[in-house]
């Protein structure tokens, strides 16, 4: 299943809207949806939250497909203020572009054992080094951040 971004990470695959209201049909969660047989196409939409409940899925809701692609983009065409975001919230990202394979970026918070007061920015280099990391004017306007899982 592929992942889209929005305010928050999902995963949502394409469906025709009896298909999802079928498949909530099936395990007794029918919706009294209009139309809801209709071979509208859109997306079906999967939530998870490992914060707090590890190996949880949700199952949230279907999206009509011209409002689910003005809303989410997918996940491995970000641009740099989302590929900031997710490197808040802990992940791992780096460039398509990036000529050097396995290199990522990471946000460090300072601790009570680092030198360091304010957060920062490092990378991990293609010889498997650490170094504090500036982005670059073409870092900056780039749309092919991703996620290193």
């Amino acid at each position: 299943m592929k992942q889209y971004i929005g305010t928050e990470v999902v995963k949502a695959y394409p469906t025709k809207r009896k298909k999802y209201y079928g498949d909530f049909d099936r395990l007794n969660l029918a919706h009294k949806i209009p139309s809801k047989n209709s071979d509208d196409e859109g997306y079906s939409i999967e939530y998870s939250d490992k914060e707090t409940k590890p190996n949880t899925k949700y199952f949230s809701f279907w999206l009509p497909k011209e409002l689910f692609e003005k809303l989410y983009r997918p996940i491995e065409d970000l641009n740099f203020g989302q590929a900031i975001e997710l490197l808040k919230q802990g992940k791992k990202l780096a460039r398509k572009g990036w000529n050097g394979k396995a290199m990522w970026l990471e946000l460090q918070l300072p601790d009570a054992h680092s030198k360091m007061t304010l957060p920062y920015i490092y990378m991990k280099t293609a010889d498997d080094k650490l170094v504090p990391w500036l982005a670059s004017q073409t870092d900056m306007l780039a749309e092919d951040w991703q996620i290193v899982e």
